[in-house]
């Protein structure tokens, strides 16, 4: 990946990298958590994981143990100061394992594109993977017609109009998973799944799973497509 930096913190590396055209910056870090074993632990045990209203995740999800939140906060300086965010104050308001287990067919329209989980641009999304599959991961792309490679709220009007002219002119996308490129929409990057590996990124930029269902989804935290999700909000100067 090009615009390649790195910066020393306790959870190891963060390497900076800038995807597509608009130069997205997109953090990696691996060896995030010092006990990933203890947080699939948690995962496995409790609170039992369920599907969240007004939720389009193709999946279950359940609340991050406090003690996770409390570590993401000692964390987040070091990524944040790497992004460009000099001592920035920020706020966690999402915070939530998740396990992919829909399957494909039953995909609705919306999640078989890439997507975008907020149009501001002082949210950041974090992807920790506690899984191991390097087919599997997370993907970055540009919508061909627009140029788009994040969505801001002045253009998501125009987007979604011309996404819907889209799908009546050249049809549903297929049900499943998104692979790669398609008709709609170029694949600008992506990254692996590592155990214990955790990414950061504007949340406005497209991005899917790259879920792979050849072997199934279980619904075992301990064997499923385990990821602690974050949302992360920088407050505004």
């Amino acid at each position: 990946m090009p615009g390649l930096a790195e910066a020393n913190a306790p959870m190891g590396a963060i390497r900076l990298h800038y995807v597509g055209q608009s130069r997205t910056p997109l953090l990696v870090v691996d060896d995030f958590h010092p006990d990933p074993d203890a947080l699939v632990d948690e995962a496995c045990h409790g609170q039992p994981f369920q599907k969240l209203s007004d939720d389009f995740y193709p999946g279950v999800r359940k609340p991050l143990p406090g003690h996770y939140s409390a570590f993401l906060r000692s964390a987040l300086p070091a990524v944040l100061w790497l992004a460009g965010e000099n001592d920035s104050a920020f706020s966690l308001s999402f915070a939530q394992f998740s396990m992919a287990t829909a399957s494909p067919e039953s995909l609705k329209p919306i999640q078989r594109i890439p997507h975008i989980d907020s149009t501001v641009n002082n949210e950041w999304a974090m992807v920790h993977y506690l899984f191991d599959n390097p087919k599997d991961g997370t993907a970055f792309y540009r919508h061909k017609e627009t140029a788009l490679e994040r969505l801001n709220t002045a253009e998501h009007n125009r987007y979604m109009q011309i996404l819907k002219n889209q799908a009546t002119t050249e049809g549903l996308p297929p049900a499943e998973y998104i692979q790669g490129s398609t008709a709609l929409f170029e694949q600008t990057d992506k990254v692996d799944a590592v155990y214990n590996r955790a990414i950061f990124y504007p949340a406005n930029v497209f991005h899917s799973g790259c879920i792979q269902v050849g072997s199934g989804l279980s619904d075992d935290p301990a064997r499923g497509r385990l990821t602690a999700n974050c949302c992360i909000t920088i407050a505004e100067s």
